[in-house]
């Protein structure tokens, strides 16, 4: 928002349009939705277990292939 002299609301707007264009993107390219689970080995909410979690259970699961 800093950086691009958005408002909270603005930086919102930025972020559908950005996303419905990289939606756009993976589907005309590779005919696929990006946003179906079954293309991603693991998906995680950074929002509800935090950067810190989320590094963890990455480095774990690459390491030991399972997170813990």
């Amino acid at each position: 928002m800093e950086r691009d002299g958005l408002t909270e609301e603005g930086a919102h707007r930025e972020i559908h349009k950005i996303d419905a264009e990289r939606r756009q993107y993976i589907k005309r390219h590779y005919g696929i939705e990006w946003d179906d689970p079954q293309h991603y080995h693991m998906i995680l909410n950074t929002g509800q277990i935090g950067v810190d979690r989320t590094a963890s259970l990455i480095v774990d699961t690459a390491l030991y292939g399972n997170p813990t």
